[in-house]
């Protein structure tokens, strides 16, 4: 509990008036993503879904569907996986609406690998770092947030022999508070 507290204090916020978290989940995420040297190459698509309690008060995450394709030991195979987003820190607090942070989520999940080998189903353990503003996150016709993710894959048959990658790409957002309009 003080832990946080002391975080919001050094950041230079006073910890009385913290900056509104307009990226705790987004209520739109559209993203473009690639990784090397295995060929990767993918899309990126979330929507929020309330995760407990009622309306209003009810606490929303962000659940994304990846649809990619990749090139593993000389095989290209589809993948898709489901996965949410869980916010775990946003630094340095936005001074105003055009500075740029760092937001930290986890996203747990679980995928498909289609095709031969011995991949198939899989779970997956991500880390995504993404560079918003509030102005990124608010505006029409913003420009996009980059965006670098770790992954690691691990097939159900056989967990010691999964893969890691790291991702980058372009992601478009709409902060949680903006709607859909």
């Amino acid at each position: 509990m003080i832990v946080p507290l002391l975080v919001l204090c050094l950041q230079g916020q006073s910890c009385a008036a913290a900056a509104p978290d307009l990226s705790d989940f987004l209520g739109l995420l559209v993203a473009v993503e690639a990784a090397g040297p295995t060929v990767f190459g993918g899309i990126k698509m979330g929507l929020p879904v309330a995760v407990k309690g009622e309306y209003p008060r009810n606490t929303l995450r962000t659940v994304t569907l990846d649809l990619g394709y990749d090139r593993l030991q000389h095989r290209g195979r589809f993948c898709g996986e489901l996965s949410i987003l869980l916010p775990v820190a946003r630094f340095p607090a936005p001074r105003n609406a055009d500075s740029t942070y760092v937001r930290v989520y986890v996203e747990p999940g679980a995928g498909y690998r289609g095709g031969g080998g011995g991949f198939g189903s899989y779970a997956s353990a991500k880390a995504m770092l993404a560079f918003f503003s509030d102005a990124r996150l608010t505006k029409e016709n913003a420009p996009p947030s980059f965006f670098l993710e770790i992954q690691r894959r691990f097939p159900l048959a056989a967990p010691l022999r999964g893969d890691a990658r790291l991702v980058m790409g372009l992601m478009v957002a709409i902060c949680n508070h903006c709607g859909l309009n």
